[in-house]
């Protein structure tokens, strides 16, 4: 395998904030390597995450459902797998990768990959996570990698809030319970570069009203809707 030399400093701020240092750099490497680099003569021979990214999408799934199988045994079947299924969701992925690993900043990809903004695509991070989660098993063992997804995922295993999975569903239910109007979400704002926009939007629903911004308009209705909750929650005290 042709070597691509980590940067072993750069990587120790990795693994500090992911609680594991590898043992075997090469797993490492492979994990992060994006697959444009097949792309190049000189990395012809170079393996990327593609392999270790359906590896570690299944092991997050049978972790993520022991978790919940033994946390919630009084939920049924559709209950767990809906839970299930926003944990390992892209949204989460990429928060967890982004937030808590910084991860775009370690993945390797080719120049041209770099240059055309693949750092910034969710994608590539998305991907990258779920190998980095196998190359962590690959290195070491389940038992480890259960603790490693259980620190990751420990914000989001707390107390599960249903609310969180799907604010504007809840929202909307709590409109037609009192019936009233639908939510209205309306954009307001888009600034930034257009390979790296932010959307803020107004949204009224009763006579609450709040406003968002989100590196999406998916992300923004979400955090608006939030928002909401939130307001109809206090108003309630």
């Amino acid at each position: 395998m042709s070597r691509l030399f980590l940067n072993k400093k750069k990587i120790r701020n990795l693994e500090k904030n992911l609680k594991y240092q590898f043992t075997d750099y090469h797993i490492l490497e492979e994990a992060l390597s994006h697959p444009s680099l097949k792309q190049s003569a000189k990395c012809k021979n170079v393996f990327c995450y593609e392999r270790f990214e359906l590896f570690g999408d299944a092991i997050l799934n049978f972790v993520i459902t022991e978790i919940l199988f033994s946390k919630y045994p009084l939920f049924s079947e559709s209950q767990l797998a809906k839970i299930k299924s926003y944990l390992i969701s892209k949204d989460i992925l990429y928060e967890i990768a982004d937030l808590k690993l910084q991860l775009a900043d370690y993945i390797i990809m080719s120049y041209s990959e770099e240059n055309s903004n693949g750092r910034q695509n969710r994608n590539n991070v998305e991907n990258t996570f779920e190998a980095l989660i196998a190359a962590v098993y690959l290195d070491s063992n389940l038992k480890k990698t259960q603790f490693i997804i259980q620190h990751l995922w420990k914000d989001h295993l707390r107390e599960f809030n249903p609310i969180d999975m799907d604010p504007k569903s809840t929202l909307q239910e709590w409109t037609q319970k009192l019936k009233l109007p639908m939510p209205e979400y309306h954009i307001v704002q888009q600034t930034g570069p257009s390979h790296l926009p932010k959307f803020t939007l107004k949204l009224k629903a009763g006579n609450f009203t709040t406003k968002a911004t989100g590196k999406n308009i998916k992300e923004a209705e979400k955090k608006a809707a939030k928002n909401i909750l939130k307001q109809i929650k206090d108003n309630k005290k």
